[in-house]
């Protein structure tokens, strides 16, 4: 890749002058289009005089970082590499040699790509045609076109009958069959739950119909030998259509190798509507960006929501098949697992469940050959997006719902080599499969968001939040539970978590004395009225927490000045610098400055970046054009037991339109200040960047060794731009742990109190074989001697 840096233009969009005026305007994809002869419908014909070229069309990635740059690029009029329009971040376009000079002029950074796209298209077909001429090569070495997937799908049901059957969705717009093919055994009965897997929704990205077609391949060919895949067949039906857009498919074999959309006439001299744009769930909905109005834009949505006799036909398919548990949309390129929203930047209800799955996807990607996919809601991860089919089957069809975009991350694109087809297909599969597998293995998902608590304080009740939400199954409402003890032994006490919003609800560790352990589990039941418990062993291995003393070296609420430094030197911040004040909040579609602060009671006062006035604009005070920096006082843990570090943050990142580089970065230093090491960076996006406070504590000795000069700094980056950034912190606390005191030996169940029902324990151990009292090794007569001596002894 060359990096191009441009000089400033001293002309453009002065006076509101058209870039294209000033060139006299220049061919754009549907002006080619009229040119173009689409008389040729079967693929691999070797004229390709009727194929649109590009000779000289380099492939950029422009940077755009001001509203000025984005009213140039948008005046100039570029086609698109992706499905962005000209909005703040990354975006490829295609530029034609004609318009390069303008692009060189206007001042804006860029990244050639792609140097000459029209030689990657002629190697492309050159490699098709040598391919057409050899016998026995591996079907997945080069692309194939409509008609050779769906033969291919058929030899697959003839291959294995009893495992395969081909099935027709229905016609496209220029009635073309939209063949696919359902794959499942004969073990597990009928009503398995389905996943519905396509490709090809846009045209141009013809890595994803192969990579579709290679998991059916998969699944027919390897049941018998593959322990995995047999038993995903015994558990689910999949359903499995290479190519949905099958016009816009031949015509990009025919005419416009680039071509996106499908082959709509819209009668203004334009064709196509984007699919993906076109589904009717929050079709058409703001943000701008999400999709388009205009027919000539790429992400042309279509005049209303089910227009498009594709998008049509395959959700009413997914609708008469109400079993229908998870929906994959393959596309290309840039390597992202993408999850709901896209039409939103609010988290969907099942948040932590794809957070979960998403993560997995993405490590079982990696691991077939060490490809890096990143995985997150489609909105924050790449740009907003409305009316799309992954959207549509979650919100309208309670899938689980992906819209995976396979290799590469620019190089090539949409014109990936062949030789990369086969490594793409197995490394998506690899990741789709776990999620299958995990989805098998997990009715409910049930968690403890940030992880289980593994230490509590003597004496003191500690509330744990608790996620409890759909997996494979629904859950019950009402059927959650948490079961806990004090000690290692005895029955559990069963209670009732509270409802607090969404999937989360809220439990109570119960207190317990110092140097005890609590223990417990959590459990809930599937609309079916199957039990899902977690962790899985329930009462037989629950979760531990140690109950440890804690000393508090340093607490602050914020209400009085104990000495943090607001602001630093080199901070670059222009606006939304820290203050220490009661905040008034702000929304800009989600919490963007809290309303509140932490502290629960009297407290008023926390930590934040910047503060408005009452009724303000969300972007009147919030961080902009650069970082800004709050240090707390010197804080001495110096020869502490395992002293800590806790504080509650909130970070709020109302991205616009392309994903961001903002962060909320919390460092920690041993020798005030002078080095520092990163504890957390929260974003750009992800768990904890749509406001609320989230609680993180860290043990020092983790990170650095603990000395008399610890300080710990919060820095709030607007890195990016087109974003509304606003971060607080409130209530920090230092602990340490403190010498319990000596437990009555004879306290067997841990509880503090010695009582018959540590005897009766007692006793049910030695007879279990478990019961080394004195600790030397072995259960004997001399455990049994020294218990009873122990438990007539007062502590």
């Amino acid at each position: 890749m060359d990096l191009m840096m441009t000089p400033k233009s001293k002309r453009w969009i002065a006076a509101g002058i058209s870039l294209v005026a000033l060139t006299g305007g220049a061919s754009n994809s549907e002006a080619r289009q009229q040119s173009a002869v689409e008389a040729v419908e079967h693929a691999g014909n070797p004229e390709q005089d009727r194929r649109e070229r590009y000779d000289g069309y380099r492939v950029v990635r422009v940077s755009i970082q001001s509203e000025r740059q984005r009213r140039v690029m948008t005046s100039l009029e570029l086609e698109p590499y992706n499905c962005r329009a000209p909005l703040f971040g990354a975006t490829d376009y295609m530029v034609s040699p004609e318009k390069f000079p303008l692009l060189k002029e206007a001042g804006i950074e860029y990244v050639v790509m792609i140097e000459n796209l029209q030689k990657l298209i002629d190697a492309e077909w050159a490699r098709i045609q040598a391919h057409h001429q050899q016998r026995g090569v591996d079907w997945f070495a080069e692309y194939k076109d409509y008609a050779q997937m769906r033969a291919y799908t058929q030899s697959l049901v003839a291959l294995r009958p009893d495992l395969a059957s081909n099935f027709v969705v229905g016609q496209s717009l220029q009635a073309r069959d939209i063949f696919g093919i359902r794959v499942t055994s004969a073990v597990g009965g009928p009503n398995k739950p389905g996943i519905f897997i396509h490709g090809l929704q846009h045209s141009r990205e013809w890595v994803t119909g192969m990579s579709v077609t290679y998991i059916a391949d998969r699944l027919v060919r390897t049941y018998e030998t593959d322990a995995e895949i047999r038993s995903l067949l015994d558990t689910y039906e999949f359903y499995i259509v290479p190519c949905m857009n099958p016009d816009g498919y031949v015509h990009t074999w025919t005419t416009n190798r680039m071509w996106r959309k499908n082959r709509r006439d819209n009668g203004d001299g334009t064709f196509g509507v984007d699919l993906n744009r076109n589904w009717g769930f929050q079709w058409g909905v703001l943000p701008a960006g999400g999709s388009s109005g205009a027919t000539n834009n790429e992400t042309y949505r279509g005049p209303s929501a089910f227009s498009e006799p594709e998008t049509t036909v395959m959700s009413n398919f997914v609708s008469s098949n109400p079993n229908m548990l998870m929906h994959i949309d393959v596309h290309s390129f840039s390597q992202l697992v993408l999850s709901a929203w896209g039409y939103t930047a609010e988290s969907p209800a099942d948040a932590g469940l794809f957070d979960t799955l998403n993560a997995g996807v993405v490590s079982s990607i990696f691991g077939v050959h060490g490809s890096t996919y990143v995985g997150g809601p489609t909105f924050t991860t790449i740009y907003p997006a409305n009316g799309t089919a992954s959207d549509w089957a979650y919100g309208a069809r309670n899938m689980i719902g992906w819209g995976v975009e396979c290799r590469d991350t620019g190089q090539t694109g949409f014109l990936l080599p062949a030789d990369q087809i086969l490594p793409n297909a197995e490394e998506v599969w690899a990741g789709f499969k776990w999620a299958g597998a995990w989805l098998r293995d997990n009715g409910l998902f049930i968690s403890i968001p940030g992880g289980a608590p593994s230490s509590v304080s003597p004496d003191l009740a500690l509330p744990m939040t608790i996620e409890f939400g759909r997996a494979r199954q629904f859950p019950q409402a009402g059927s959650l539970r948490l079961f806990t003890r004090v000690g290692s032994s005895g029955g559990f006490t069963e209670s009732v978590p509270s409802a607090v919003i969404g999937n989360l609800f809220l439990g109570t560790l119960p207190p317990a004395p110092c140097g005890s352990s609590v223990q417990f589990y959590v459990q809930g039941q599937t609309t079916s009225g199957v039990t899902v418990t977690f962790p899985p062993g329930g009462a037989g291995s629950p979760l531990v927490a140690n109950v440890s003393a804690v000393a508090t070296v340093f607490a602050d609420d914020a209400e009085a000045n104990l000495g943090w430094t607001l602001g630093a030197p080199g901070d670059t911040a222009t606006s939304g610098q820290w203050v220490r004040a009661n905040p008034i909040g702000t929304v800009s579609g989600v919490p963007v400055q809290p309303e509140d602060d932490h502290t629960v009671g009297a407290g008023v006062n926390c930590f934040f970046t910047g503060q408005g006035t009452a009724g303000g604009g969300a972007g009147q005070a919030d961080v902009d054009s650069g970082f800004t920096t709050l240090v707390t006082p010197v804080l001495d843990v110096g020869g502490l037991e395992n002293p800590r570090i806790g504080y509650w943050r909130w970070y709020s990142n109302a991205r616009g339109g392309a994903p961001e580089t903002d962060t909320f970065r919390v460092d920690i230093s041993g020798n005030n200040g002078a080095t520092w090491v990163n504890l957390e960076t929260v974003g750009p996006a992800g768990e904890g960047t749509d406001g609320g406070w989230f609680y993180r504590e860290f043990a020092v000795s983790e990170y650095i060794t603990p000395t008399s000069a610890v300080r710990v700094r919060f820095i709030a980056d607007d890195a990016g731009t087109g974003s509304l950034i606003e971060a607080a912190v409130d209530d920090v606390v230092v602990t340490a742990d403190a010498v319990c005191p000596v437990m009555c030996p004879a306290d067997f169940d841990e509880n503090g109190i010695v009582n018959s029902q540590d005897f009766f324990d007692f006793v049910a151990a030695f007879f279990a074989g478990d019961a080394d009292f004195n600790n030397d090794g072995s259960t004997n007569s001399q455990d049994f001697f020294d218990f009873i001596t122990a438990f007539f002894t007062p502590c």
